[in-house]
C-alpha cells in the first residue's frame, strides 16, 4: 500500500470542532492489543535495578534497591515496586501486610518506562548460575501476605514449589503477564495455595504462561475443611497457556477435617496442552469449579476432566482434543467437542515450513474450527496478549488466543496503486511506526461492499504510556457505500518511540469484504 505524505483533508461534512469528527476514547477493558501498564502507585512508586543498592532508600531509579527480596520486605503498603530489567538470583520472602485499601504491586518494568532498564525480568531459584543446581528454598513464598500483583515477571522454579502460600492464608493475589518455568522439582508442582476454612483466595492468574509436568499439577489449590457451610475458594484462571505433560494441570485436593468443604478453581479462555483438572475427594458439589471456553490437546492417558464425584466440575463451550476417555465423573458439556471432528489446527512452529510469519503457540490457524467456536460469556474482552475477544465482534474462539492480524493481500479492489489489505468478516490487523515528540497525524482509506452489517470499520491507535499516546480512534461514516472513505486521528506524542495503529473491521454478516489502503503518516 503506498504512503503518501502530507495528508489531505477529507471529503466529510464537519461533526466536531474544526470539521474532524471527535476522538473517542475507547476503555482498555476492550483489549486494545500489546502490554497494558499497571495502575499508578497508590502510595510512593519503589524501585529495584540490577545497578541498585539494598542500602538505598529504593525512592527513585538512581536510588534502587538491588534485590526483590529487599523491596518485598520493605515497601510502603500502596506503593508499586517497579523492577527493572535483568535476572534476579534470589528466593523472595514476602513479609510486608498489604491492605484491600493499600495493596502493593511488584511490577516489571519490561519497557523501561519507569526505571530505564528495559528487557525481560527474571526472577530465578538458580541463584549461582543457569548451570549450576538450583535452591532448595521457594521462589515466592507469600508468608500469609495478601493483596498482591506481581505482573511481567519470568519465574523459574529450582528444586522447591515455585510459588507457595501455606504456612497461612494469602488473599487477594494476582498474578498477570507472568511465565513459570518448572525447574528440577518436577514433582512438586509450580503453585501451591491453601485456603482458610470458610473463607473465598480470590486468586486470579491472568494472561500467564506456565511449562511443567508434575503430578501435582501446575497449580494445587487445597481447600480446608471445616465446619460450617461449604464455600468457594474462586481461583480464577483465565487466558493462560499451559504445557502440562501427562499430568493434570489444575488439582483441588481437601485438607484438614470437617463435614464444611471447598471448590471453586474458575477457568475462562485457556490453552491447555495435556490434562486440565483433577479434583479430589471431600470437594464441594454446591459450589463446583467451572471450566469455559478452552482447548485441550490432551495425547496422553490422563483423563482431561476429572472429578471423584459428579457435580465437583461443570463444563461447556470447549474444545477436547483427548484420547477415548475425555471425562470422569464430568458430564459433557452442551456446547463442547470431544469426538474428534473439529481439527485441532494451532500454530506450534510450522509456519517456518511454508514461509509464513511466527505466531505464538497455540493460536489458531487461518480458517481452523478453533476460530468462532466458543462463548466466553462476556468473562474476558481480552485473549492471552491483551488483543480483543473476540478479533471482531463475532464468537471468540475457543483457547487463550484469538486469530489476530489477519488481514490479507488485495490486488483487485484498491484505492492507490495495486495492493490493497482487505478482510471478509470481521478481524483487525496493526501496524507499529516510530513517532518523535509533537504532533503526528495518521490516515488510511477504508471501503465496504454492501454486505457489511455492524459497527463500521475503524482506524484505532493503541495506547502506549511510554510516549503519551491514549487510544482515540476514527470510525467511517456509513458502511457499504462502496466507495473509499479517509479516516484520520491525530496523536501528541510526549517522547520518541513505538506506536501501534490497528485497523477493524466489525462486519457481522461473514461475507462483506473491508479494504484498507493508502496510508499516510505526517
Amino acid at each position: 500500500m503506498p504512503v503518501r505524505s502530507p495528508i489531505k483533508t477529507p471529503g466529510k461534512g464537519p461533526t466536531g470542532p474544526g470539521g474532524r469528527r471527535p476522538r473517542i476514547p475507547v476503555s482498555h477493558a476492550s483489549g486494545l492489543g500489546g502490554w497494558v501498564p499497571p495502575d499508578p502507585a497508590l502510595g510512593s512508586p519503589a524501585y529495584v535495578r540490577k545497578s541498585g543498592s539494598d542500602s538505598n532508600g529504593g525512592t527513585s531509579p538512581a536510588d534502587a534497591w538491588l534485590t526483590v527480596n529487599h523491596a518485598a520486605q520493605t515497601a510502603a503498603l500502596g506503593s508499586t515496586v517497579y523492577i527493572g530489567a535483568g535476572v534476579y538470583r534470589e528466593t523472595v520472602n514476602v513479609t510486608i501486610t498489604p491492605t484491600a485499601s493499600l495493596p502493593v504491586a511488584f511490577v516489571g518494568d519490561v519497557d523501561g518506562s519507569f526505571t530505564g532498564d528495559a528487557g525481560m525480568v527474571q526472577l530465578t531459584a538458580y541463584t549461582t548460575s543457569d548451570t549450576a543446581a538450583p535452591s532448595a528454598t521457594t521462589l515466592l513464598n507469600l508468608s500469609g501476605s495478601s493483596n498482591l500483583t506481581f505482573q511481567n515477571i519470568a519465574f523459574v522454579q529450582g528444586n522447591a514449589i515455585l510459588v507457595t502460600a501455606t504456612t497461612a492464608t494469602s488473599t487477594g493475589v494476582t498474578f498477570r503477564d507472568c511465565s513459570f518455568a518448572a525447574g528440577r522439582a518436577l514433582t512438586l508442582g509450580l503453585v501451591s495455595v491453601t485456603s482458610a476454612f470458610g473463607r473465598p483466595l480470590n486468586w486470579t492468574f491472568d494472561r500467564c504462561y506456565f511449562m511443567c509436568g508434575s503430578v501435582n499439577g501446575n497449580i494445587l489449590v487445597n481447600c480446608t475443611l471445616g465446619v460450617g457451610p461449604d464455600y468457594d475458594v474462586n481461583v480464577v484462571i483465565r487466558n493462560s497457556v499451559f504445557v502440562a505433560g501427562d499430568s493434570n494441570v489444575l488439582r483441588l485436593a481437601a485438607a484438614g477435617a470437617g463435614a464444611g468443604k471447598g471448590n471453586g478453581i474458575h477457568v475462562w479462555n485457556c490453552s491447555f496442552f495435556g490434562p486440565i483438572l483433577n479434583s479430589g475427594a471431600n470437594i464441594s458439589t454446591q459450589f463446583p469449579s467451572t471450566v469455559y471456553n478452552c482447548f485441550c490437546h490432551n495425547p496422553t492417558t490422563t483423563v482431561a476432566l476429572v472429578a471423584s464425584s459428579s457435580g465437583m466440575i461443570v463444563e461447556d463451550y470447549n474444545l477436547l482434543a483427548a484420547g477415548s476417555t475425555v471425562r470422569t465423573n464430568v458430564t459433557a458439556g452442551a456446547h463442547s467437542v470431544s469426538d474428534g471432528s473439529y481439527a485441532p489446527l494451532v500454530h506450534f512452529g510450522q509456519e517456518r515450513v511454508w514461509g509464513g510469519s511466527l505466531r505464538p503457540f497455540g493460536e489458531p490457524l487461518a480458517s481452523s474450527p478453533l476460530s468462532r467456536f466458543g462463548n466466553d460469556g462476556s468473562q474476558t474482552p481480552y485473549d492471552a496478549r491483551n488483543g480483543p475477544r473476540p478479533a471482531g465482534i463475532l464468537a471468540p474462539a475457543v483457547g487463550a488466543y484469538e486469530r489476530g492480524n489477519n488481514f490479507a493481500k488485495e490486488t483487485g479492489t484498491v484505492h492507490t496503486g495495486s495492493n490493497a489489505i482487505s478482510i471478509v468478516g470481521d478481524g483487525f490487523q496493526d501496524f507499529d511506526f516510530a513517532v518523535d515528540a509533537g504532533t503526528v497525524t495518521v490516515s488510511v482509506y477504508c471501503q465496504t461492499d454492501t454486505n457489511y452489517t455492524g459497527e463500521p470499520p475503524r482506524l484505532q491507535i493503541l495506547p502506549n504510556q511510554e510516549v503519551g499516546v491514549g487510544d482515540p480512534y476514527d470510525a467511517a461514516d456509513a458502511a457499504g457505500v462502496g466507495a473509499f472513505e479517509q479516516l484520520q486521528v491525530t496523536i501528541h506524542p510526549t517522547a520518541a518511540g513505538v506506536v501501534t495503529a490497528r485497523v477493524i473491521a466489525s462486519d457481522t454478516s461473514g461475507t462483506a469484504e473491508t479494504v484498507f489502503d493508502t496510508w499516510s503518516i505526517a
